[in-house]
C-alpha cells in the first residue's frame, strides 16, 4: 500500500555474510504503484521468486537486500505530503525448509 506520489521500483538481492551479491537465475524486480490521482492509497501486489544459479547456494543467503527507485509517471503535480507512507506484509516461503545446527548456533541470532 503506498501514498508516495510517485511510482517505486524495486529490485531484491540476496547477499552472502560478506556482502557479496549471489547471482540469481534472473533479476527480481518488480514496481510499487504511485498513489491515486485523488492521493489517496494505491495497493500492489508483489510476487518475488529467488532461484539462486546453479552452482550458487541458498544456504549461503545471510541478508536480502531492497533497492527502490522512485519515479513520477502517473501521479505528477500531488505534491509529497511527510504523511506519505508504503506499507507492505511480507512472506517468505522456503521449498526446502531450513536446517539449524543448535550446537553451532551463535547467541546473537536468536
Amino acid at each position: 500500500t503506498s501514498t508516495l506520489p510517485v511510482q517505486l521500483d524495486l529490485a531484491v538481492d540476496l547477499l552472502d555474510k560478506n556482502g557479496k551479491v549471489i547471482v540469481l537465475t534472473e533479476k527480481a524486480t518488480q514496481k510499487i504503484v504511485s498513489c491515486k490521482p485523488d492521493g489517496s492509497a494505491n495497493v500492489s501486489t508483489l510476487n518475488l521468486t529467488l532461484d539462486v544459479k546453479d552452482g550458487a547456494s541458498a544456504a549461503s543467503v545471510d541478508a536480502l537486500k531492497l533497492t527502490f527507485v522512485m519515479s513520477s509517471p502517473d501521479a505528477s503535480g500531488i505534491p509529497l505530503m511527510k504523511d506519505d507512507y508504503v506499507q507492505a506484509k511480507l512472506r517468505l516461503t522456503l521449498p526446502e525448509g531450513i536446517t539449524v545446527d543448535l550446537e553451532n548456533i551463535e547467541s546473537d541470532v536468536i
